[in-house]
């Protein structure tokens, strides 16, 4: 066997296993942020955004469509109760893996200006085109 055509591989697999373990452990971070810190989630994000996640909300809602809108990983809601003010009279709907924030979006939304859906967002329980415009913010399962 060619040494040189030895080494690239073992290295991308070392690097694939690191990635992996890197990724589970991330995963496994973020559930335990997303149930037992739920509370303190938006402390959180704008400590590890340094400030910038409401602007970046404000930023999402003026390039949405003044349509039917769906947020995936919606955590604690604050993303919809944004969007609620500028698209009324829409269905806005919020999709997350955690009850805990799933139940802290539903507490932000008394008024029921948008529904929550606590479900996996890489398994829609919506039919295709259901939607004119969908955003997310934090979806740490759906992307990794």
């Amino acid at each position: 066997m060619d040494p040189q055509r030895a080494t690239p591989s073992r290295s991308r697999g070392a690097t694939s296993a690191a990635f992996d373990g890197v990724r589970r452990l991330y995963v496994r971070l973020s559930d335990r942020v997303y149930r037992d810190f739920a509370w303190a989630f938006e402390l959180i994000t704008t400590i590890l955004t340094l400030g910038w996640m409401p602007r970046w909300r404000s930023a999402a809602v003026r390039r949405l469509p003044l349509d039917d809108i769906l947020d995936l990983g919606c955590g604690t809601g604050a993303l919809l109760h944004e969007i609620g003010r500028s698209h009324r009279g829409h269905r806005l709907v919020g999709i997350d893996l955690s009850r805990t924030m799933a139940t802290i979006a539903r507490r932000r939304n008394p008024g029921g200006a948008f529904m929550i859906v606590c479900a996996d967002v890489t398994r829609l329980p919506f039919r295709d085109c259901s939607f004119g415009g969908a955003v997310t913010t934090f979806p740490t399962r759906a992307v990794l």
